[in-house]
């Protein structure tokens, strides 16, 4: 009988970078002439899947390595893990801290802190796996030991970006452009003011987009709110949940990327923004100073008006732009999926 390296998923999400990551693991291993299959909780409304890949049926299979994607409150799925058998592997994505979730969900912010304290109930696992070093010095606090590194990848979805955006955008205005979530960890009332000091300031014939879906009803009624108190409703589009195929058109009409989040524990969207050579601003906070490497430009202050002038900058200084991107280039360079398989294999393999 081969040899089982089964993975669990907490919710399984169309686009979503964890679960893609998930995937892209079990191609990996099925490859190596493993058996692997991808046991999840839940999933979002829409997708169709196998009921016998719910996490409790995970108790009934014979597994020789579990893996287990730590990102969320899951408590079925942390007792299903910690109760199987063979051997355990944690790869840690982060957990959003609930400081940032209060304001806008008590109740959400409350079991998300449970699921933060309950990280340390796995530090005897065999193995784990970090997917930045912010991620791994976080475990390691919380006194694990055999923690390894292994850096997300970019893959490119073979799509044809959508026409009617390409067509749509490429107006001759300036866009700036956000991928992500709304969510409050993300700040994309920072992006906003900072888009608004542009548009109002600099050159009105330019929109941001914000391409996300809803997280927190709530507080993606502030960020309409902060729109609305700017001035530029009629230059901002929220896009809520899209395809791949309208993403690539987003990323292909953008002139600037502009990450003000104050959380992260890797951010899949500044390699995507690197790939489509999109200038990125970013707030260095959390692991985005180690994604972006010596690529972009980092601001360690959120001083609006400086971040819209630099915008202009690299939009009107094509000097300046190409470095920029060249930056970048180099960087996106690190993230190849093959590096991905390198080491996370040979990690695995050392580690059993």
């Amino acid at each position: 009988m081969s040899y089982a390296i089964n993975q669990i998923l907490p919710r399984l999400v169309h686009g979503d970078a964890v679960v893609n990551v998930g995937l892209y693991i079990k191609q990996i291993l099925i490859s190596q002439g493993y058996n692997c299959k991808l046991y999840f909780q839940d999933a979002e409304q829409g997708l169709t899947l196998n009921k016998e890949l719910e996490v409790h049926n995970l108790l009934n299979e014979a597994t020789d390595i579990l893996i287990y994607h730590v990102c969320t409150y899951a408590p079925i799925c942390d007792n299903v893990f910690l109760n199987s058998s063979g051997k355990k592997v944690i790869i840690y994505h982060n957990i959003t801290p609930s400081r940032f979730l209060a304001p806008y969900d008590l109740g959400l912010s409350k079991l998300i802190s449970e699921a933060s304290e309950g990280v340390k109930k796995f530090k005897s696992v065999d193995l784990a796996i970090a997917d930045s070093d912010f991620n791994a010095i976080e475990l390691k606090e919380l006194g694990f030991t055999n923690v390894y590194t292994v850096p997300l990848f970019f893959e490119e979805h073979q799509c044809i970006p959508d026409p009617d955006i390409l067509n749509g955008y490429n107006d001759g205005w300036i866009n700036f452009l956000f991928v992500g979530r709304l969510a409050p960890n993300k700040c994309q009332e920072d992006v906003i003011k900072a888009f608004a000091y542009y548009c109002n300031y600099i050159n009105r014939q330019s929109r941001l987009i914000l391409v996300g879906s809803t997280t927190f009803s709530n507080y993606t009624n502030l960020l309409k709110q902060v729109v609305e108190l700017e001035g530029v409703q009629q230059h901002v589009i929220f896009t809520e949940k899209v395809s791949f195929s309208q993403l690539k058109a987003y990323y292909q009409v953008a002139h600037i990327f502009m990450c003000m989040s104050e959380h992260e524990g890797f951010c899949v969207p500044l390699l995507e923004a690197m790939q489509y050579d999109i200038p990125i601003i970013a707030y260095a906070s959390s692991a985005v100073p180690e994604t972006l490497g010596e690529a972009g430009i980092l601001v360690n202050q959120k001083d609006i008006p400086v971040i819209a002038e630099l915008a202009h900058l690299l939009v009107s200084n094509q000097s300046l732009r190409s470095k920029v991107i060249q930056s970048q280039r180099s960087r996106l360079a690190n993230f190849k999926p093959e590096a991905f398989t390198e080491k996370f294999m040979n990690i695995l393999k050392k580690a059993f």
